[in-house]
């Protein structure tokens, strides 16, 4: 006993379809698996691709609903196999008027004559219908068929060839702004991902290493006594002042408080307020067993001989600093400020030693002794040497040009040996140590005994040529 469905009547021959009524034509029909149907007769070449489109069909999974009566709406529609719509047989069942995806494709290849490319799902289909006795050498999987299920290869590179010119700006503009924001975020990222804080300095980590070992022991002395000096040297002069206030207010290292405080006030511009410090470090030290060797009163005479020369007191200023240069008669600055001291003071004349002595220790890389001593040379009446010493102030400030010309200009003159030393530095300076060793034998031929040129010579020479210089010269 057969349990198959009941089917709707067969289509009358004015409303079958074209195509045999097979699983690849219509999906719901049935038939007997093992009788083989007719052949797919050819149809014409055509398809949704290579053709115009066809006239709009009835969508499918459309659901076939009962009309309100048949007098309002017969059900006349025909499914694809050509059998009417019958709601009371299959109620609710979604009604397809065209075939499936790859039947419809083996149709389309039938139909325009394509090569037989197709996939594998496609290719199933027609082996199924070619075991079915159907003639399938018209039959070929269709190439457009394959396009709608594989993207071509740089598909997309054709259709800009499609593209209206506003199109494609657009589509430029589009990638310009990713590139764009894309820039941005990669450097964004590389300069937080480089981004590393300053270290501090090292002054810097001195000063937070005492600050919190005074706030661990205020009454250290030692610790606060640093933290104030590198205050001085971080120029946070009066947090320098508040330590040293602290450091005296407690009676112990008077002389080194007085002398950092007298430093920081200096530099602030207190210079009443340093220079009674400076006179308080002076009345502790000199009265000391070493006081004529000591650095910090060396130190405190110096720094009131500048004070006395910023408030316009010459005199007071060359007492002080003939004062530290008694205890330290190598100190380059002192005798510099003496001899402009005496300068100011009307005394040119007892400024050209201190002057000369500190172009000594210190011969080039500073002009202010050279110009003093010009001026002591010319208030003194001595033209060539004060050629000579501004010849040497041009020289370090590199104008080596108008220096050599000043200098070959007093050869001949009373100032013929500072003029030969004064060329032999600048061709020092220069590079040129053949030129300047030639000009210092000049020199000590002038004057054997001449510790400038002596000391000029071996910077410039060989050993060898050392060794005999003095004695060639002697001869």
């Amino acid at each position: 006993m057969s349990t198959s469905r009941p089917r709707p009547p067969g289509p009358s021959s004015a409303t079958s379809c074209a195509l045999p009524r097979t699983r690849f034509s219509a999906p719901f029909a049935r038939r007997s698996r093992s009788a083989p149907g007719p052949p797919m007769p050819a149809i014409p070449a055509r398809c949704s691709r290579c053709a115009p489109p066809r006239p709009p069909q009835f969508r499918p999974g459309r659901v076939a609903r009962p009309a309100s009566s048949p007098a309002a709406e017969p059900a006349t529609r025909a499914s694809h196999s050509g059998r009417p719509l019958d709601p009371a047989v299959r109620p609710g069942r979604p009604t397809r008027t065209r075939p499936h995806g790859p039947i419809r494709a083996i149709q389309a290849g039938a139909r325009c004559g394509h090569a037989n490319l197709y996939p594998r799902s496609i290719g199933r289909r027609i082996g199924s219908a070619r075991a079915r006795g159907h003639d399938l050498a018209q039959i070929g999987a269709h190439p457009c068929a394959v396009r709608s299920k594989q993207v071509r290869p740089m598909a997309w590179i054709a259709s800009l060839t499609r593209m209206s010119e506003g199109e494609l700006d657009r589509l430029i503009k589009r990638i310009a702004a990713i590139l764009l924001v894309g820039t941005f975020v990669f450097v964004g990222f590389y300069v937080f991902d480089r981004f590393r804080m300053p270290a501090p300095s090292m002054v810097d980590q001195t000063i937070a290493s005492l600050e919190a070992a005074v706030r661990e022991d205020p009454s250290d002395i030692s610790s606060r006594g640093q933290l104030a000096d590198a205050y001085v040297v971080a120029e946070r002069y009066e947090d320098a002042i508040a330590q040293y206030d602290a450091i005296l207010a407690t009676g112990k290292s008077d002389e080194l408080a007085h002398f950092g405080r007298a430093r920081a006030n200096q530099q602030m511009g207190n210079l009443d307020a340093a220079k009674g410090d400076y006179q308080a470090v002076v009345d502790i030290a000199k009265e000391g067993e070493m006081a004529h060797v000591d650095p910090t009163l060396n130190a405190a005479f110096y720094g009131l001989g500048q004070i006395a020369l910023q408030q316009g007191k010459p005199a007071d200023a060359a007492q002080y600093l003939a004062a530290a240069v008694a205890i330290k008669r190598s100190d380059a600055d002192a005798l510099n400020l003496l001899g402009t001291a005496y300068v100011q003071s009307g005394e040119p004349a007892k400024a050209i030693e201190p002057l000369r002595s500190a172009i000594a220790f210190v011969p080039i890389g500073w002009s202010e002794p050279y110009l003093t001593l010009a001026q002591a040379y010319a208030d003194t009446g001595d033209a060539d040497r004060a050629e000579w010493a501004a010849a040497m102030a041009d020289l370090s400030e590199e104008r080596y040009e108008a220096a050599t010309s000043r200098l070959e200009a007093i050869l001949d003159g009373p100032a013929a040996l500072e003029a030969t030393i004064g060329l032999a530095l600048v061709s020092e300076v220069q590079g040129k140590a053949t030129d300047a060793a030639d000009w210092y034998r000049k020199a000590l031929v002038i004057d054997p005994d001449n510790a400038s040129a002596l000391l000029g010579f071996s910077r410039v020479s060989l050993p060898d040529e050392t060794s005999g210089a003095g004695q060639g010269d002697a001869e």
